[in-house]
């Protein structure tokens, strides 16, 4: 299964590097993946004499990328590449590798988004903006108000998708998931 993993960091790693110079992770990319990884799971799993087994994991795989992330994409959160990104990895990998690039790409995406606000000399106005937007939750008598948002920057959510399959992976072969 190994190999399987090293043909999900690459899939990784080409959306997340095309996303990053065009703003968009295309279909043409990640379709033919998940279709690739359906059939090298069944390929394996044939060699191994399960081949239901790995063709099951490897769908489950695609469903919880697309559970994972749909919600984000429905919000307008990130894109439907990302979303699509995700579902080809887990295809790849299965759905607890699915679950724990989901995790880690949220977490390496906001490392880099803080970072990308204190850069830009915005983490003052970018705190009161979220207290602003936060204020309704805690405190009676505030309307909601939907959050100031700088419309012109553009965030590449499929390099945190490459960053994070790395991790993983990394991760399991250093025995660092154990705890998870």
């Amino acid at each position: 299964m190994e190999q399987l993993k090293a043909i999900a960091i690459a899939v990784a790693i080409f959306g997340g590097v095309y996303d990053l110079f065009t703003q968009r992770i295309p279909n043409w990319w990640t379709f033919p993946a998940m279709g690739v990884g359906l059939i090298a799971s069944a390929w394996m799993g044939f060699s191994e004499g399960n081949v239901l087994v790995a063709l099951g994991l490897s769908t489950l795989g695609i469903i919880v990328g697309f559970v994972l992330y749909f919600p984000m994409y429905a919000l307008g959160i990130m894109g439907a590449g990302d979303v699509k990104l995700l579902m080809a990895i887990g295809s790849f990998g299965g759905p607890k590798f699915a679950f724990y690039v989901a995790l880690f790409s949220i977490i390496v995406g906001g490392i880099y988004a803080l970072i990308d606000v204190i850069m830009v000399g915005r983490f003052v106005p970018f705190m009161r903006e979220l207290f602003r937007w936060l204020r309704p939750v805690f405190f009676r008598g505030y309307l909601r108000e939907n959050p100031d948002i700088d419309k012109t920057r553009k965030f590449s959510f499929g390099a945190s998708v490459a960053i994070a399959t790395g991790i993983v992976i990394w991760l399991e072969h250093s025995g660092g998931l154990q705890w998870l």
